[in-house]
C-alpha cells in the first residue's frame, strides 16, 4: 500500500535487504593482514580490507539464505503493487508502478478504482452508477474495460492542464511584483553599498562629507542633492495645488499650513512666513522663497548636528521610509490580487492587474520620496552621554610591577579645578566618583603587584593584581578577561 509520494525513497529488494559486509566486523581486530582464502573468492570482497577482521562463513551463509529467498520470490511474480485509487496526475501513478520494475526485477500492478473516488466525479462516476442501477449490477461488480482506462487517463490530463494554467497564472502574477521588487531592492542596495566620502567645499556647497550613490542613470549623486531635490518637489507641488492662477490671503495661510507639515515652525515664524510670501506675485516666486528657508534650515540644522551626524540622519530616514511604504505596498497588492478576480475572466484579470498595480507602484514612489521631505527636519537623533570617570590615563608599568603593576592615573582638567574653586559642592561630588573608582579598584588589593591609584589631591591608594573576573582598571566597566582593549600595552604585562 502506497500513498501518493508512491513510496519513493524506499528501496525494495526482493527477498530483503542483501547482507551487507560491514554487519560482520569482528569486535577484536587484527593488526596482522592476511591472504584471502580461494574458498572466499566468489563474494568479490575489495582488496583494501583485512580478511582477519571479519567473520567471513558466517557472511557467505547470510548471502547465501538472502539468494535463495530472492530466488523464491522471483519465481512467484516479483513485487506486486496494490493501488486504491487512481492520482489525478499520471506522474504519481507511473511512479508507483516503477517500483514493481527495480532494476530489471519482475512484479505486478493493479489499480482498484470506484465510483465514489474523485477522479471518477470528473470523468462522469454518476452516468456509470445509473447504469449500474439500472442493470441491477452488486455493487462490488467488476468493471474492466480499456475504455475506462483511457477515459481517466483523459480525465487525468484536463486535471493536469488545469494545475498547469493555475502555476502558470501565479507566475504571471508574480512577475509583476517581481518587477517592483528589483526597483525598491535595487534603490536599498544603492544606499547600502553608498560610503560616505570627503569632498572638497566648492561655490554651490560648504559640505566637506557626503554620500556618493548612483542614480537611476548611473550618474554620480549625492544623497543631499537627492533630498533637497524631494523637498523641491514637494514645494512646487503644494504651491501649484493651492494657487493654480491667482492668489488670495487664504491660499497664503494654506500654502503656508502645507509648508510647516515639513519644517515645524512655531506660530510667530508662520505668521511671519505668510506676510513675506502674500507680497509675491507669482507661483514660481513662492516656490523660490519657500525653498531658500528649506535651504538655510537644511544648512543651520547641519551646522547644529554636525555633518557625520547628518549623513547618517539623512540614510536613516531615506531606508526606513522606503522600508515602511514597501510593507505597505506588500499589503495593498495582495488585497488587490484578492479581488480583482471579480473583473471579468483570467485574460482580463491579468491585464487588469497589471494596470492597477502599476498605477499603485507609481503612488508608492510618489509617497516614499513625499515622506521623506516630510521626515527629514522631524527625525532627532539620540544624543548618548558616556558614564565614564572624566580621564583615566593608563600609564606604562615600572620595574618594581613587571606583571600588571599599572599606574592608573585620574586626572583632572585644569578647567576642573577652577571650577571646583569656584562651586565646592560640584566639585566635591565629582571628586566623590573618581575616589569611588579608586576605591572600587582598591578592593582587589591583595597580592604581590601594586597599583597607585592618583587622584587630583594627590592622594594615593594601592591594591593587588586585578582578577580575570574583576572590573578592568581602564574603566570599560568589562571585566578584565573581556575587556575590547586587551590589545592595550597595560594589559600585555
Amino acid at each position: 500500500m502506497a500513498t501518493n509520494i508512491a513510496g519513493r525513497g524506499v528501496d525494495i529488494v526482493l527477498g530483503g535487504a542483501k547482507p551487507e559486509l560491514k554487519d560482520f566486523l569482528k569486535k577484536e581486530r587484527s593488526k596482522q593482514k592476511i591472504v584471502l582464502a580461494k574458498k572466499y573468492a566468489k563474494l568479490g570482497l575489495p582488496t583494501s580490507i583485512n580478511p582477519a577482521n571479519y567473520d567471513l562463513d558466517a557472511y557467505e551463509a547470510a548471502l547465501e539464505k538472502w539468494q535463495t529467498d530472492h530466488n523464491d520470490v522471483v519465481k512467484i511474480g516479483g513485487l506486486a503493487i496494490v493501488a486504491t485509487e487512481r492520482h489525478e496526475s499520471r506522474r504519481i501513478d507511473n511512479q508507483l508502478r516503477g517500483r514493481s520494475g527495480r532494476q530489471g526485477d519482475p512484479g505486478t500492478s493493479q489499480f482498484f478504482v470506484a465510483l465514489d473516488d474523485e477522479i471518477m466525479r470528473i470523468f462522469g462516476g454518476e452516468q456509470i452508477a445509473k447504469v449500474m442501477d439500472f442493470l441491477k449490477l452488486e455493487e462490488d461488480q467488476v468493471i474492466e474495460n480499456p475504455m475506462v482506462s483511457k477515459a481517466i487517463e483523459s480525465a487525468q490530463v484536463k486535471v493536469e492542464t488545469f494545475f498547469f494554467d493555475q502555476r502558470k497564472r501565479l507566475v504571471e502574477f508574480d512577475d509583476v511584483m517581481n518587477k517592483h521588487r528589483e526597483i525598491i531592492y535595487k534603490r536599498r542596495r544603492r544606499l547600502l553599498e553608498a560610503g560616505t566620502v570627503e569632498v572638497q567645499p566648492n561655490k554651490t556647497s560648504d559640505d566637506k562629507l557626503a554620500t556618493v550613490l548612483l542614480d537611476e542613470v548611473g550618474q554620480k549623486i549625492t544623497l543631499k542633492d537627492q533630498i533637497m531635490d524631494y523637498l523641491s518637489k514637494e514645494i512646487t507641488g503644494l504651491v501649484s495645488l493651492h494657487a493654480p492662477e491667482q492668489f488670495i490671503p487664504d491660499e497664503f495661510e494654506a500654502i503656508t499650513k502645507e509648508f510647516v507639515r515639513i519644517i515645524p515652525f512655531d506660530s510667530a515664524s508662520q505668521s511671519r512666513l505668510t506676510t513675506k510670501i502674500s507680497k509675491l506675485t507669482s507661483a514660481e516666486e513662492i516656490s523660490a522663497e519657500l525653498m531658500d528657508v528649506v535651504s538655510k534650515t537644511y544648512e543651520s540644522r547641519e551646522k547644529s548636528l554636525g555633518e557625520a551626524i547628518m549623513r547618517e540622519l539623512e540614510k536613516f530616514v531615506v531606508l526606513s521610509t522606503i522600508d515602511e511604504k514597501w510593507m505597505d505596498h506588500l499589503d495593498r497588492v495582495e488585497d488587490l490580487r484578492e479581488g480583482i478576480w471579480l473583473r471579468g475572466d483570467k485574460n482580463t484579470v491579468l491585464a487588469e492587474y497589471k494596470k492597477e498595480a502599476f498605477l499603485m507602484f507609481e503612488d508608492l514612489i510618489g509617497n516614499i520620496e513625499s515622506t521623506i521631505a516630510a521626515r527629514i527636519f522631524r527625525v532627532q537623533p539620540l544624543m548618548q552621554h558616556s558614564t565614564m570617570p572624566e580621564r583615566i590615563n593608563l600609564q606604562a608599568p615600572s620595574e618594581s610591577t613587571p606583571n600588571l603593576g599599572q599606574a592608573v592615573q585620574v586626572e583632572r582638567s585644569q578647567a576642573g579645578v577652577e571650577e571646583s574653586a569656584k562651586v565646592g559642592a560640584k566639585s566635591s561630588h565629582n571628586f566623590a566618583k573618581t575616589n569611588d573608582l579608586a576605591a572600587a579598584l582598591g578592593k582587589m588589593a591583595g597580592g604581590q603587584n601594586t597599583v597607585h591609584t592618583t587622584t587630583g589631591s594627590g592622594m594615593v591608594d594601592k591594591y593587588a593584581k586585578i582578577g580575570r573576573n574583576d572590573l578592568c582598571p581602564c574603566g570599560s566597566g568589562l571585566k578584565y578577561k573581556k575587556c575590547g582593549l586587551i590589545g592595550a600595552k597595560e594589559h600585555r604585562e
